[in-house]
């Protein structure tokens, strides 16, 4: 038996080389297209497009797939398609963690929350972006060899304090930095150009609030008056959040 963490991703995860996936990746197993079933009755019910119809359609189209609902949607249902199609006689997942909006797939793969408990809270919070404000900022602190480039994080530290932007996420080598237009805008130009493989950084995430930090505080407020009555559990395995605790 293979003992497993699971690891769920952020929203984003679900990008234009993963059109096509979830219907792809569930065929032929019946506990996947259940998951899908169910996503597809709770997108229904809400008014929304169904996340197999975004799957199937041909073409990537940042305003239709990076509008916070359907993005969130289409990233939980991979996640949970993923573990569907997990084989429980070969993988014990022991226990389970999750960046940014993976922490609320998290509650799900660890059993806190079920299925449509879970893609409540995503659609709901993905729907809610609306209330949040400014955005994200990558900048990598890391070369290719990905080490530390010294030179790197000096200058991003120099950059927030010049800027008064903020850290989002520490995400591996990777500086995710928040603020308002006006900061972001500020950093783009602070911060020396790098180039990794074909990307190149800084670069502004497009169509992303300024997560993690106090300008999501009426996003965070309404979601949680709109999410009050779920049903928390205990976890069936253990949970790890983006501080390691």
């Amino acid at each position: 038996m293979l003992r497993a963490m699971l690891v769920c991703p952020g929203r984003g995860a679900y990008a234009k080389a993963e059109l096509g996936w979830l219907n792809r990746f569930s065929a032929g197993n019946n506990a996947a297209q259940t998951v899908i079933r169910q996503a597809d009755g709770l997108r229904q019910s809400a008014g929304r497009p169904l996340v197999s119809a975004l799957d199937a359609r041909a073409d990537f189209s940042a305003a239709t797939f990076l509008v916070g609902e359907n993005a969130a949607a289409l990233t939980f249902t991979a996640t949970a398609v993923d573990l569907a199609r997990l084989d429980a006689d070969k993988v014990r997942p022991v226990c389970a963690v999750g960046n940014s909006m993976g922490w609320y797939s998290a509650l799900y793969a660890a059993g806190a929350l079920s299925f449509a408990e879970t893609f409540t809270v995503i659609d709901e919070m993905g729907h809610l972006q609306g209330l949040g404000s400014g955005g994200q900022v990558l900048y990598p602190m890391t070369g290719d060899d990905w080490r530390i480039v010294p030179e790197r994080v000096e200058a991003v530290e120099r950059a927030l304090a010049d800027t008064g932007a903020s850290w989002s996420i520490h995400l591996g080598g990777i500086a995710v930095l928040a603020g308002t237009d006006a900061q972001l805008a500020a950093l783009l130009k602070a911060l020396p150009p790098v180039k990794s493989g074909a990307a190149e950084y800084p670069f502004r995430l497009p169509r992303h609030a300024a997560f993690h930090t106090p300008l999501m505080a009426e996003m965070a407020a309404a979601g949680r008056a709109k999410l009050s009555g779920l049903d928390w559990r205990a976890p069936l395995v253990s949970m790890i959040d983006g501080r390691g605790a």
